[in-house]
């Protein structure tokens, strides 16, 4: 029987125990086998109907091995935006060979994600600790209201904002004086760049946001925005300009001169 999990943003990861000695596995999902997909063919997942998986298992070591279930999920910057997972309460006898087929449903994975997603196939043993796992670069057919597009679209507004607002300070010289201050105002704005170009990469199917990947866009483009905020000149108000239609002040009249006692005529 096939569970679906609904994907959970901000759901941790759960640890991963060491792999069981003698363990020999293989997986195939739509045909592909897990361990020869990379960025070049990723594995093409859509919400449109069941996909096959086909898992093999092999224990040549000296104790029984424990797979309850297999997971699908597929991870952007720690967060989770799809994960699919199959109960197989598999126990594998030491020298045992077995081989499994079932059925993955990813009918609502059209509103999970788009584009192409680091994913990740697991096998969890009785107390749901990933035993051994294969990393899988996947190019998934959904829409860009999914929450994976959803998501995208209010990092790429927040950075809007952010950006526009710099530039009607920088306008109007009303940048922070201070230099830290400034660089602070452009790292922020910096990093949400480096976030919106991630997605929309990934979205476009120009690129798989792996760690190294999106840390790396975020790192340029905000430590290029902090130095752009640093070295600027230092932002002063604008003064006012004088406005010709007011009447000039009229001079004060000189006090007249008062002769002291000392000063006085006889």
């Amino acid at each position: 029987m096939v569970t679906v999990a609904i994907p959970a943003a901000l759901q941790p990861t759960l640890a991963a125990a060491a792999q069981p000695t003698g363990l020999t596995w293989s997986a195939t999902i739509n045909g592909r086998t897990v361990a020869d997909v990379d960025s070049n063919e990723p594995l093409v997942l859509a919400g449109d109907g069941s996909t096959p998986i086909q898992l093999n298992l092999t224990n040549s070591g000296s104790t029984a091995i424990k797979v309850r279930s297999v997971r699908l999920e597929g991870r952007v910057m720690g967060m989770t935006f799809f994960r699919y997972t199959t109960r197989l309460d598999i126990v594998l006898a030491p020298g045992a060979t077995t081989e499994r087929r079932f059925d993955l449903d990813l009918d609502d994975l059209t509103g999970q994600a788009v584009g192409l997603i680091p994913a990740k196939f697991q096998l969890l043993d009785d107390r749901r600790t990933v035993v051994v796992e294969d990393s899988l670069p996947v190019r998934v057919r959904g829409s860009l209201t999914s929450v994976y597009g959803v998501f995208g679209l209010a990092v790429a507004g927040i950075t809007a904002v952010l950006l526009i607002s710099l530039l009607i300070a920088l306008s109007q010289r009303k940048l922070p004086s201070n230099r830290w201050q400034r660089a602070v105002l452009f790292l922020a704005a910096g990093t949400g760049l480096g976030l919106t170009l991630t997605f929309t990469l990934s979205a476009t199917r120009l690129l798989t946001p792996g760690a190294s990947a999106w840390v790396s866009l975020v790192a340029i483009f905000g430590a290029g925005a902090f130095l752009v905020g640093y070295f600027l000149p230092l932002g002063t108000a604008r003064p006012d300009p004088i406005d010709a239609s007011e009447p000039e002040p009229e001079p004060k009249p000189e006090p007249e001169y008062e002769p002291a006692d000392g000063d006085r005529l006889p």
